[in-house]
């Protein structure tokens, strides 16, 4: 299988994949710190167009902002998701 991605990038995107199931999972736990500074390490891998992860991870930002009763910055979060959502392909 070829990709056109290199071996480093291929490696980082990996890397931000599992990092961020563990900040999903710690936020599911209730440790929402972990979950931040997780979710922080797992944007640092990959630049934001990468989709598949910059989407779970803001949606893991509209679950923090709801769960710490900011519901503005909750829903200006989830608009801007959605927004986002509906360009993608």
């Amino acid at each position: 299988m070829t990709t056109p991605w290199p071996a480093e990038a291929r490696y980082a995107f990996l890397t931000a994949l599992a990092l961020t199931g563990m900040a999903e999972n710690a936020a599911a736990r209730g440790d929402r710190e972990s979950g931040r500074n997780l979710a922080a390490e797992a944007r640092r891998e990959v630049p934001a167009e990468t989709w598949v992860v910059s989407s779970r991870l803001d949606l893991l930002a509209v679950f923090d902002a709801q769960q710490r009763g900011d519901l503005a910055e909750a829903n200006a979060l989830a608009a801007r998701l959605h927004r986002r959502a509906r360009t993608e392909r």
